[in-house]
């Protein structure tokens, strides 16, 4: 993966995934909270019914987001340890060949067969240690900036 041009393309198709998960979020929260039909809903009501939009500021986030790899395996996590921005997503891909599981506390508890993945966002600064509850002589970090 050493070429810029791949990376560049695993970038970008990273930011897509991601704004399409988020559009796909911002539309399941304005389903659940959308009014009742217009049959339904008084007049008096009718013209007050605003949609929900992102703001600035998350457009921003979303298009600034990094996703980073973390290759599950011969029994270790590679790199063991990452240094991340806030917002940056982290991709564990499983290449041992069986199954193991990324714990870590607060954020994930996520059994991921060989060949599988499991994405997981990291929002607020700090250090996150992870593990896997299947091996726990496997052992990582991910730090947040």
């Amino acid at each position: 993966m050493n070429d810029p041009k791949l990376k560049y393309l695993l970038a970008a198709l990273g930011i897509t995934g991601f704004i399409a998960v988020a559009l796909l979020v911002v539309y399941q929260q304005q389903k659940k909270s959308s009014p009742p039909s217009l049959k339904e809903t008084p007049q008096s009501l009718q013209q007050q019914t605003a949609s929900p939009t992102l703001s600035p500021e998350q457009i921003e986030i979303i298009s600034k987001i990094e996703t980073h790899t973390v290759e599950i395996i011969n029994g270790k996590f590679n790199p063991s340890t990452l240094i991340i921005k806030a917002h940056d997503q982290v991709v564990w891909q499983n290449k041992d060949g069986k199954t193991h599981k990324v714990t870590g506390e607060n954020w994930g508890d996520v059994p991921i067969e060989n060949g599988e993945s499991f994405t997981q966002s990291f929002d607020t600064p700090g250090t996150y240690l992870y593990s896997c509850s299947l091996h726990p002589e496997m052992k990582g970090t991910i730090i947040v900036k």
